[in-house]
C-alpha cells in the first residue's frame, strides 16, 4: 500500500472548505494525511485529519506550522479558500517546493491594479481606474459624474472600500491614507453588478451567472445583500464569452473564480476577479444549480484532486441567497422561526463588529426554485421578515 500524501489546509472559517454538511472529509482520507491549521476548533473532525488550533492565526505562526509538517516528508499540496491567505499560501508553495499556483499567478488574481493591466493587454473591458499618485492626470481624462471608489489593491470584497461623492471628498480621503501606494481609485458606475462563479478543471469551465438585487455599496445595517441567478439568455452568453476571455488572459487551467462585472449598456465590463469561491451564499447557490460545492472544489483542486466525481444532482434551475446584517455592533439575536422556503441557513451572532462597507452578516439563507421569480419572491420575503435586533431590545429593529 502506497503511503498517504501529505497536505495542509489553512482555514479560518470553521470547516466549510474541508468538511461536508455531514462532517465527512471532502478528501479521501485513505489517500491523504491532512493537517488543518485553524484559529478555532470545528464542531467535529473525521478520523485521519489532524487539526491544529492556532489562536494567533498569523503568517509567521502558519509558516512555522507548515515547516514543522515538512520535517515528516514532502508536501503534495497546500490549500486555502481565504482571500487573506492566498498570497501567503503561494509563497509557501514556492518556499517548500509544493505544486500549485505560485506568487506570480496569485498576484494577478489579487492585485486590483495588475488586474487592469492584464485586462487592457488582452482586450478585456474593465472599469477605468488609476493609482493614487496618478490621480491628477486621470481626473482630467475620465467621466466621474457618479463619484469614485477608493479601494485597497489587495483585499477581499468590501474590506477597506470607500464610496466618495466628488473630487473634493476623494482628495481628502487620499490625503488621509497612511499607505496611499496600496490603494487604487475607480470611477463609480451606476450600472447593475452581476457575478460569474466558475469552476475550471483542465481548462473547461462550469459557470453560474447571477445578479445582485441592489448595489453592493448600499447594503449593510438594515439593508440586506442578496443575489439571484439570471434567466436572460443573451446576458448569460455574453458573460460566458467574457469568462473564456478572462481564463485565457489570466492563464487559468484549474481553479475556482469569482468574477464581478458591470452590466454596462455597451456590454459587460470587468470590475474585479478572485481566485477563490465567492462569499456569502455563492457556494450554496452553485451547489444548488450545478451540483458542486465551490469551497470543497477549491480545496480539492489545490491538492490535485478532481472535484467533478464528487458532484451531486442539482436541486433546481435557479437559486439565490440573502445576507441579513447586524443593525448595530452590539450582540444580537435572529428571529426567523416562522419562515419556510430556504435550503440552507447559517447564523453567526458571536461577533458583530463592523467588517468592510456592509458590516458583518449574521444570517445567510439560500434558496432554490425552477424560476427566477420564485427565487426573488423568497428573497423578498426573508429580507422583510427576518428580524435582527440587539439582545435585550424588545422593540423591532427592522
Amino acid at each position: 500500500m502506497s503511503p498517504r500524501q501529505r497536505g495542509i489546509i489553512i482555514d479560518r472559517s470553521g470547516g466549510g472548505p474541508w468538511l461536508t454538511s455531514c462532517g465527512d472529509s471532502v478528501l479521501p482520507t485513505a489517500e491523504w494525511d491532512i493537517t488543518v491549521l485553524t484559529p478555532k476548533a470545528p464542531s467535529r473532525a473525521p478520523d485521519g485529519i489532524r487539526v491544529r488550533i492556532l489562536p494567533e492565526f498569523n503568517p509567521s505562526n502558519l509558516r512555522r506550522e507548515v515547516e514543522g509538517v515538512t520535517t515528516h516528508g514532502p508536501l503534495a499540496g497546500i490549500s486555502t479558500t481565504s482571500e487573506h491567505f492566498l498570497g501567503l499560501v503561494a509563497h509557501l508553495r514556492e518556499e517548500f517546493g509544493v505544486v500549485g499556483h505560485g506568487v506570480e499567478y496569485t498576484t494577478r488574481m489579487r492585485d486590483k491594479w495588475l488586474m487592469k493591466q492584464v485586462a487592457v493587454r488582452h482586450g478585456v473591458p474593465i472599469q477605468p481606474g488609476c493609482l493614487t499618485w496618478d490621480m491628477d492626470c486621470w481626473l482630467k481624462e475620465v467621466d466621474h459624474k457618479y463619484g469614485f471608489v477608493l479601494k485597497p489593491r489587495c483585499e477581499s470584497g468590501a474590506v477597506g472600500v470607500r464610496m466618495l461623492e466628488d473630487e473634493r471628498a476623494l482628495r481628502r480621503a487620499v490625503f488621509e491614507l497612511q499607505h496611499p501606494e496600496s490603494y487604487i481609485i475607480e470611477a463609480r458606475s451606476p450600472h447593475p453588478i452581476i457575478h460569474a462563479d466558475v469552476l475550471v478543471v483542465e481548462g473547461e469551465p462550469l459557470i453560474e451567472v447571477s445578479r445582485y438585487e441592489r448595489p453592493c455599496h448600499v447594503s449593510g445595517g438594515r439593508i440586506p445583500l442578496s443575489s439571484f441567478t439570471i434567466d436572460d439568455g443573451a446576458l448569460r452568453d455574453e458573460a460566458t464569452a467574457l469568462v473564456w476571455s478572462i481564463m485565457d488572459a489570466w492563464e487559468v487551467h484549474d481553479d475556482v473564480l469569482h468574477i464581478e462585472l458591470f452590466a454596462d449598456p455597451s456590454g459587460l465590463r470587468l470590475l474585479e476577479l478572485a481566485g477563490r469561491p465567492g462569499a456569502a451564499g455563492v457556494p450554496a447557490v452553485f451547489e444548488h444549480t450545478r451540483g458542486i460545492n465551490l469551497q470543497h472544489a477549491k480545496t480539492q483542486l489545490d491538492l490535485g484532486v478532481d472535484p467533478r466525481p464528487f458532484a451531486t444532482s442539482p436541486l433546481a434551475r435557479h437559486a439565490g441567497w440573502t445576507v441579513i446584517y447586524a443593525p448595530c455592533p452590539e450582540p444580537v439575536s435572529v428571529e426567523d422561526a416562522g419562515l419556510r422556503g430556504h435550503v440552507t441557513r447559517r447564523i453567526m451572532v458571536e461577533d458583530t463588529r463592523i467588517d468592510g462597507v456592509a458590516g458583518l452578516g449574521v444570517a445567510t439563507y439560500s434558496f432554490a426554485a425552477d424560476s427566477v421569480n420564485e427565487v426573488r419572491a423568497l428573497i423578498s420575503r426573508y429580507e422583510a421578515r427576518v428580524n435582527v435586533r440587539p439582545i435585550g431590545d424588545r422593540g423591532i429593529s427592522k
